[in-house]
C-alpha cells in the first residue's frame, strides 16, 4: 500500500481533513512509522475508525489486538525472524488455512513464502502497525521502541482505544529497546486472499554431493516453530567482506545459502556477493509468467518503486529471451515499453548497459540476478564466478523448496 494514496483516500472518504493530512505528512516524513501509526500519534483519528478504513481501503478484513489475545497456537508456525521480516503474525489455525495479520494484505511474495513454510493456505488481512508490533513484541519477544511503547502504552491505559481492544485480556509490553526492520510490499486487492502452497509435484533430485553442502536438510535444522516467546536471537546473515578473494567469497555466500530460513536469505546472499562488481542491484522473481521486483539495494534504488515492478512474459522485454534459452544479457536495455518499468523501479535512471543472469531451477527459469553500474558500465566481469554463484543459488532454492515439502509431510 502507498501510504499518500490510503491518505488521500482518507481525505476524499471525509474521514481525515486536508489540513489533517498536511500535518501528518510532515511528520510522516521524518519517522520510520507508517501513516497509522502517525495520524493515532497526532489524535486525528480513533483507534477502531482508523482500522475500519484500513480495511475498506485494502477491501479486507481487520485484526484486533483482541485477536491477537488468543494466537500463541498460531504464532508458532513461523519463526521470531520470519514474521519480523515478513512484517506478519498469524492469529488463526482453521484446518489447512492460516490467518494472519499484516501491514501489506495481498502481497503475492509474503504469501507465497509463507504457504511453503508453513504449508498452509494463508489468507492476510490488515491491522495497524501499533498492533502488529504488540503482538511481534508478545508472541515472538521482539523488543518495541519506545515510540511504540508509549502509543500502546497511551491508548490502552488512557481508555483512547476502540472498546473491544480496551477489554482485552493481552499481557503488557516487554521492556523496549529501539530496533526495527522495515519490509515492504506490493497491495493487491483480490476479493479473496487465500493462497495455496507453491509446492512442486514432482520429486526433486538431489544427490549426496549436493547434500553435503547442506547438512540442515538432514539434521532438521530447518525447523522454524517457535515453542517459547523468549527474546529471540534476530541476526541477519552478514555478506561475504568485500575484500575477500573471488573463490572466499563464493564461499561465504556458499555458507550463507545453506543457512537460508526463507527465500529472502537466498536472494540477499546473492545480492551481498555481487556488492562490490555493481552499484545496482536487484532480484526480480518470475512469478507464473510475470517478472516482479522482489530484493534490491545499491545507488538510488528504492524499495517501494523496486516492488511495483510487473512485467508480463507474455509482453516483449528484455527477460524474454532469457526464459527461453538466452544465458544471459549484457547490453543497454531495449527501449520497449515494459523495460522501461524496469527503469523506472530503479529509480528512473537507465543505465549505459546492464547484466542479466537468470536463476533455474531443473531448466525453469524461477527469478533473475540484474545489475548495473549506471553510466559506467559493467565491463571486464568475473562470468565464471557469477555463473557458479547462479548455479549454487538455484541448488539453494530446490533445497529450500526441499525442506519445505519435508517440513509439510
Amino acid at each position: 500500500m502507498s501510504d499518500k494514496a490510503f491518505g488521500e483516500w482518507l481525505v476524499k472518504e471525509k474521514l481525515l481533513r486536508p489540513d489533517g493530512l498536511r500535518r501528518a505528512a510532515e511528520i510522516y516524513r521524518d519517522t520510520q512509522s507508517r501513516l497509522d501509526t502517525v495520524i493515532l500519534d497526532l489524535g486525528l483519528m480513533s483507534e477502531s475508525t482508523l482500522l475500519d478504513a484500513l480495511g475498506r481501503f485494502h477491501r479486507t478484513r481487520t485484526v484486533t489486538r483482541a485477536e491477537f489475545s488468543a494466537a500463541e497456537a498460531a504464532a508458532k508456525k513461523i519463526s521470531p525472524r520470519v514474521a519480523l521480516r515478513m512484517q506478519a503474525v498469524p492469529f488463526r489455525v482453521e484446518g489447512k488455512t492460516l490467518s494472519v495479520a499484516t501491514l501489506e494484505p495481498g502481497d503475492l511474495l509474503v504469501e507465497d513464502e509463507l504457504a511453503l513454510i508453513t504449508g498452509c493456505m494463508v489468507a492476510s488481512y490488515v491491522t495497524l502497525e501499533m498492533r502488529l508490533y504488540e503482538a511481534l513484541n508478545r508472541l515472538y519477544g521482539i523488543p518495541l521502541s519506545a515510540q511504540y511503547t508509549s502509543l500502546i502504552t497511551r491508548f490502552d491505559v488512557e481508555g483512547v482505544a476502540d472498546s473491544r481492544s480496551a477489554t482485552a485480556a493481552v499481557p503488557p509490553v516487554r521492556i523496549p529497546k529501539p530496533e526495527k526492520e522495515s519490509v515492504q510490499g506490493r497491495s493487491r486487492h483480490p476479493k479473496d486472499h487465500t493462497k495455496r502452497p507453491v509446492i512442486q509435484d514432482k520429486e526433486l533430485e538431489v544427490s549426496d554431493e549436493d547434500l553435503s553442502l547442506f547438512p540442515s536438510l538432514r539434521t532438521g535444522e530447518s525447523e522454524t516453530t517457535v515453542e517459547t516467546p523468549s527474546p529471540p536471537v534476530l541476526r541477519e546473515p552478514e555478506p561475504p567482506a568485500a575484500d575477500l578473494e573471488p573463490e572466499e567469497r563464493l564461499a561465504a555466500t556458499a555458507d550463507a545459502l545453506q543457512h537460508a530460513e526463507m527465500r529472502d536469505d537466498i536472494a540477499d546472499a546473492v545480492l551481498g556477493f555481487c556488492a562490490p562488481l555493481f552499484r545496482r542491484r536487484l532480484m526480480l522473481v518470475n512469478r507464473k509468467g510475470t517478472v516482479m521486483g522482489w530484493r534490491g539495494d545499491g545507488v538510488g534504488v528504492d524499495q517501494k518503486r523496486m516492488r511495483e515492478i510487473s512485467i508480463p512474459l507474455a509482453d516483449p522485454s528484455v527477460f524474454v529471451g532469457l526464459t527461453q534459452g538466452t544465458e544471459l544479457w549484457l547490453g543497454p536495455i531495449p527501449e520497449m515499453p515494459r523495460n522501461m518499468e524496469l527503469v523506472a523501479g530503479l529509480g528512473g535512471a537507465p543505465p549505459k548497459d546492464c547484466f542479466i543472469l537468470p536463476i533455474m531451477v531443473r531448466e525453469k527459469t524461477i527469478c533473475f540476478l540484474y545489475c548495473d553500474n549506471l553510466e559506467d558500465g559493467v565491463g571486464g566481469l568475473p562470468m565464471a564466478d557469477l555463473r557458479r554463484l547462479a548455479a549454487k543459488a538455484g541448488l539453494a532454492f530446490q533445497v529450500y523448496i526441499m525442506k519445505s515439502k519435508i517440513r509439510t509431510l
